[in-house]
């Protein structure tokens, strides 16, 4: 995420939509205090949290006073065909996660079965939801809603002609930059989309996200433009395999306020209480 409070923008950091080679160009005016980017243990959530994919109910609860700024404050995030930044979060979990599978290198069967196994065995929300090493499977709209509330003013489909990029520098009122491709993946896991379980298993679990984007005519060509054939029909009558984000948590400075307390001087103070009701 990049914050800028001199020129008043937030950009919003949806994994494996263009978001490192973005924030490459615009980083420069991020302002904020602090960086958002890389890993961290955060004693809130006890668990480690990677900062630069924070979901949008991470931010309200650690940092409150910048989700307020989405009121005032410009907003620009990606979004991209869910199936094709699924085959993007796939390459990425297992080039930073599981590089001795070497899954790139492999056959196109030998790809498949590894894959199919990961994702009837492993990928799960509560995973996605609670260990970093799994946010790029995350679904879009953890990044562009809270709740039923869109926060995301402007939100930008990555389409074939990639005017995306000069887009969001327009509205966030940058000056053109030529934008540097940063980690893109050369090689194709495309092969993967022919098995129905895969196809299945993207259409449920990101139910949410094709109905988001079939929503909005602006957004509609991201799915429209679709890899593999794409029945909404069969999508809008499916029951929602997702089940919606965790209920936005306190903020943070709430919990800060409650670990500043003395529990032992607490309990103590209740102790003597009691002995002089009880005579003692």
């Amino acid at each position: 995420m990049i914050i800028s409070h001199e020129k008043k923008f937030i950009f919003i950091h949806n994994p494996k939509c263009a978001g490192t080679t973005f924030r490459a160009a615009i980083e420069t005016h991020h302002d904020h205090s602090r960086r958002f980017w890389g890993v961290d243990h955060e004693s809130y959530f006890q668990r480690d949290v990677d900062y630069a994919h924070l979901r949008l109910w991470e931010l309200a609860a650690l940092f409150p006073e910048l989700m307020a700024l989405f009121e005032t404050y410009n907003s620009v995030a990606f979004v991209r065909n869910p199936f094709q930044r699924f085959l993007s979060a796939i390459s990425e979990h297992f080039k930073q996660y599981r590089p001795e599978a070497k899954l790139l290198e492999l056959s196109a069967p030998a790809q498949l079965e590894i894959v199919r196994s990961f994702i009837c065995n492993e990928l799960t929300l509560p995973c996605i939801q609670t260990d970093f090493r799994y946010v790029h499977f995350s679904p879009q709209s953890w990044y562009l809603t809270l709740g039923p509330t869109r926060k995301a003013k402007h939100i930008l489909p990555i389409l074939a002609d990639g005017r995306f990029g000069r887009h969001g520098l327009e509205l966030l009122g940058l000056p053109a930059t030529p934008l540097k491709p940063l980690n893109m993946t050369t090689a194709s896991l495309s092969s993967l989309l022919n098995c129905n379980i895969i196809r299945s298993f993207v259409m449920d679990f990101y139910r949410q996200d094709f109905l988001l984007l079939h929503a909005d005519t602006a957004l509609r060509p991201v799915i429209l433009q679709s890899p593999v054939p794409l029945d909404m029909a069969q999508i809008f009558a499916t029951p929602a395999a997702v089940p919606p984000p965790p209920p936005t948590p306190k903020p943070h400075p709430v919990a800060r306020t409650f670990a500043a307390l003395k529990p032992r001087k607490l309990v103590r103070r209740s102790v003597m209480k009691l002995r002089r009701a009880l005579g003692f």
